[in-house]
C-alpha cells in the first residue's frame, strides 16, 4: 500500500478536487426530497399553481446541477485513476526486472505475468462510486438530524435493523475476500500452465503429450471454474439479500410513517420526505457493501503483488558508484546457495581476471558455471563472499554502470520477436554503423542477412523462431559484440555451430580476449589453448 500512497499522493490535488465535486454532488441530491416534500404540502395541497412550478422547477435544477457535478468528477476520477494504474504497473515490472532471475522460477513467466497484470486492477479503486460513498455518510447525518426533528420516535424504531446489516456486511465482505484471492490465483495458475503450453507445443506434439497437456489444463480450468462460480455466487447472493433488505425496511417505514400519519403527527408531504430520508440513513451501510465488493478484486490483487513483489524476496544491491573501464576483478571467498536447495556452490572460490584475459570456466554439469557468470552480472544476489571491481565492491555500484561494462551470449540464447536489426542493437540506443557492421561480420549474421529478402529488416518471430539454433546463437553475440564491452561472457559458445562456425568463433574469442576479459564456460574443450586461464569451479584453478 506504500506504493499506492505515494503515487496518489503524487496526484493529491486532482484526487482531492474530485473527490470534494463528488461529495458536493451528494449533498445536492438531498435537495430534491425537500423540495418534494414542499411541492406537496405548499404547492398540490394548498392547489398553487405557483408554488408547484416554484418547486418543481428547483427538483429539475438540482437534477441537472447533480448530473453536472458527476460528469466533471468522472473525468477526473478516471484521469487519476488510469495514471495511477499505469505508473504502479510500470514500479511493478521495473521491480520484478531488478529482483534476481530466479525469483518465482517455480512457477513460470506465464504466472508471474499474470500476478503484474493483477496490477490492473488498481483503477477500480478511483470509480466515483467509491468516493461518493463518502458523500453518504454525510448525506446520513444530514437526513438523522431532518428526520429527529420530524419524530424522534419513527426514527429510532427505523435505525434498529442497521446492527444487523452491519454484521452480514462484515461478514460478506471476508467471505468475498477469500473467493476474490481463490480465484485471482486460479486465474494465475492457469495462465502459467498455458504459456508453457504455448511455448512447448512442438515438444508437446512430438512427444504425444497432447492428452497430458489437455489433462493438466482442464484440471486448471476446472479450479479457475469453480473459484469464479463461488465469487458470482457469493456476490449474486449478497446483492438479493440487500434487494430483499432494503424493500423490507422500506415496507417498515412506511409502515411506521402510516401509523404516525393516522395519529396526527406527520403530514402527507413529510411522510414522503420521511420514507425518502431513512433511505439515506441506510443507504452508507448498503453502499459500504457495494464499496467492498467492488474495490476487493484490487486491493487483494495488490496485497498480493506486495506480498509477492515487495515482501521478502530483497532485489541486489542497488550501488551508486559509477564504474569507468573495467581493469580488474577480484573474487574472493564466494559460495552460493539457491533458496531451499540446502546445497552450497564453489565452496569458496577465489580468482582474479585482468583486462585483457581469457578465462575458461570448467566443471561438472551442476557446478556452478553458469550461476558463477550470473552472480558476476549481477542478476543474482544473496552470495557470501566479495566481488570487487577494480577495488570497488560490486554490491556498491550502480547496476546500469557496471551492465554498461558487460555483455553476455548465455546459454539459451532469448532473441525477441523483433527485426535482425533491433534484436543486435537492443538496449543500446544509436549504434554507429561502423560498430553495427562489424558485429555482424564477427559473429557471421552478416551471411544470414546477405540470404534474407528483407535483409536485416526481416522478423525473426517469438524466440527467434524462424531462425535455427546456429543463427540464434549467432544473433545473440552479434548483440554482444556491438555492445563493445570490457567483459564478455559467452555461455557454452558453440552450442548449435558446425564446425566451420566453431573454427571462426575460436579464432574471434582469441582476438577478443586481447582486448577485454573474455570468461567463456566450455564443456568442449575448444577453448583454453595460449595464455588462456582455465578455472575450475570446485576452487582449484
Amino acid at each position: 500500500m506504500r506504493l499506492l500512497t505515494s503515487l496518489m499522493l503524487r496526484h493529491k490535488v486532482r484526487l482531492l478536487s474530485a473527490a470534494l465535486l463528488t461529495v458536493l454532488g451528494s449533498l445536492v441530491a438531498l435537495l430534491p426530497a425537500l423540495f418534494l416534500q414542499r411541492l406537496i404540502d405548499e404547492g398540490f395541497s394548498a392547489a398553487d399553481f405557483g408554488r408547484i412550478s416554484l418547486w418543481a422547477g428547483c427538483i429539475a435544477a438540482a437534477a441537472v446541477a447533480q448530473s453536472l457535478l458527476n460528469v466533471v468528477s468522472t473525468r477526473q476520477f478516471a484521469l487519476v485513476g488510469q495514471t495511477v494504474a499505469a505508473e504502479y504497473r510500470d514500479a511493478v515490472v521495473d521491480r520484478l526486472l531488478s529482483l534476481p532471475v530466479n525469483f518465482l522460477s517455480d512457477k513460470g513467466s506465464g504466472y508471474v505475468a499474470s500476478r503484474v497484470g493483477e496490477a490492473g486492477q488498481v483503477s477500480s479503486l478511483f470509480l466515483p462510486s467509491n468516493f461518493s460513498w463518502l458523500g453518504t455518510l454525510l448525506q446520513a447525518a444530514f437526513a438523522i438530524a431532518i428526520l429527529a426533528s420530524m419524530d424522534i420516535v419513527v426514527l429510532s424504531l427505523a435505525c434498529v435493523p442497521c446492527l444487523l446489516l452491519g454484521l452480514f456486511v462484515a461478514w460478506a465482505t471476508a467471505a468475498f475476500r477469500k473467493a476474490v484471492n481463490a480465484s485471482l490465483e486460479a486465474g494465475a495458475d492457469w495462465s502459467g500452465k498455458l504459456n508453457e503450453t504455448v511455448r512447448g507445443r512442438e515438444e508437446i506434439r512430438l512427444g504425444g503429450g497432447r492428452a497430458q497437456e489437455r489433462e493438466g489444463m482442464l484440471a486448471r480450468g476446472e479450479r479457475l471454474k469453480e473459484a469464479g462460480i463461488r465469487q458470482s455466487t457469493l456476490s449474486g447472493t449478497t446483492t438479493e439479500f440487500m434487494r430483499v433488505f432494503a424493500t423490507a425496511m422500506q415496507v417498515l417505514v412506511y409502515v411506521l410513517c402510516g401509523w404516525r400519519l393516522v395519529q396526527g403527527s406527520l403530514t402527507l408531504g413529510r411522510t414522503i420526505a420521511f420514507a425518502q430520508y431513512v433511505g439515506k440513513v441506510y443507504a452508507p451501510i448498503i453502499g459500504a457493501m457495494s464499496l467492498a465488493f467492488t474495490v476487493q478484486p484490487a486491493l487483494e490483487g495488490m496485497r498480493r503483488i506486495d506480498e509477492t513483489f515487495f515482501g521478502g524476496e530483497a532485489a541486489p544491491g542497488q550501488g551508486a558508484t559509477v564504474l569507468g573501464k573495467v581493469g580488474r576483478i577480484e573474487v574472493s571467498g564466494l559460495s552460493f546457495s539457491y533458496p531451499g536447495s540446502g546445497r552450497r556452490l564453489f565452496g569458496d572460490l577465489s580468482f582474479c581476471a585482468n583486462n585483457p584475459s581469457l578465462v575458461i570456466l570448467r566443471g561438472n554439469n551442476g557446478s556452478g558455471k553458469t550461476t558463477l557468470v550470473k552472480i558476476l552480472l549481477r542478476l543474482l544476489g544473496g552470495y557470501d563472499g566479495t566481488i570487487r571491481v577494480d577495488g570497488i565492491d560490486l554490491k556498491d555500484m550502480d547496476e546500469a554502470s557496471w551492465l554498461s561494462r558487460c555483455a553476455c551470449v548465455s546459454q539459451r540464447p532469448f532473441v525477441f520477436n523483433d527485426t535482425i536489426r533491433n534484436n543486435v542493437t537492443y538496449g543500446l540506443g544509436q549504434v554507429s554503423e561502423e560498430d553495427y557492421s562489424r558485429a555482424l561480420e564477427q559473429s557471421g549474421v552478416a551471411g544470414l542477412v546477405a540470404r534474407l529478402p528483407d535483409g536485416d529488416s526481416t522478423v525473426v518471430g517469438e524466440d527467434g523462431y524462424a531462425l535455427s539454433g546456429g543463427e540464434r546463437q549467432k544473433l545473440s553475440l552479434a548483440r554482444a559484440l556491438a555492445r563493445r564491452a570490457d567483459v564478455l561472457v559467452l555461455d557454452e559458445p558453440t552450442t548449435g555451430l558446425d564446425a566451420d562456425a566453431v573454427r571462426e568463433l575460436e579464432r574471434l574469442v582469441e582476438e577478443l580476449s586481447k582486448e577485454r576479459i573474455v570468461f567463456i564456460i566450455d564443456h568442449t574443450e575448444v577453448f583454453g589453448h595460449g595464455d588462456a586461464r582455465v578455472l575450475s569451479i570446485d576452487g582449484s584453478t
